[in-house]
């Protein structure tokens, strides 16, 4: 029995792990779809826990491509994991902004933001450990936010 519930928790570790944005193939481009919404600020990063393993096997990836300035590397990584977490927000803002979209950016800071305070469901990058891969979430997302 405990080997049943073992093999069972391993199983379902393994599914989260590999858990992505249901509606991206990571290889292929960005649907129209998801770029407009990326553009006009209204997509969503909605996988939560499930996502996480993949999140974290992305980060460092995320981080290279953030001091590579390469804007839409950054944005369509983001958009594949879909991992609703606050530096993955602040990640899109900063992708939005760079890339000029102003009005886009504004909205992901802002939900960065409510996500660190705790105000939106979001999880926190620092909530049990710091994995903010040296941000200082809200306090570099307002910065920038006021920089619009």
């Amino acid at each position: 029995m405990v080997r049943l519930i073992f093999s069972m928790s391993i199983a379902l570790m393994l599914v989260g792990c590999a858990a992505a944005n249901q509606n991206i193939d990571v290889d292929a481009a960005l649907s129209d779809e998801l770029a407009t919404k990326f553009v006009s600020g209204k997509l969503d990063l909605d996988c939560d826990t499930s996502c996480s393993g993949r999140w974290g096997a992305s980060r460092r990836q995320a981080l290279k491509l953030y001091w590579a300035k390469d804007w839409k590397g950054l944005s369509k990584l983001v958009i594949t994991v879909g991992f609703d977490v606050n530096l993955a927000w602040y990640y899109m803002g900063v992708s939005a902004q760079e890339l000029g979209l102003n009005a886009a950016a504004k909205k992901y800071y802002e939900k960065t933001i409510a996500i660190s305070n705790g105000v939106d469901d979001g999880l926190q990058c620092d909530f049990v450990f710091n994995n903010c891969d040296g941000f200082n979430l809200p306090h570099d997302a307002m910065v920038r936010l006021d920089s619009l």
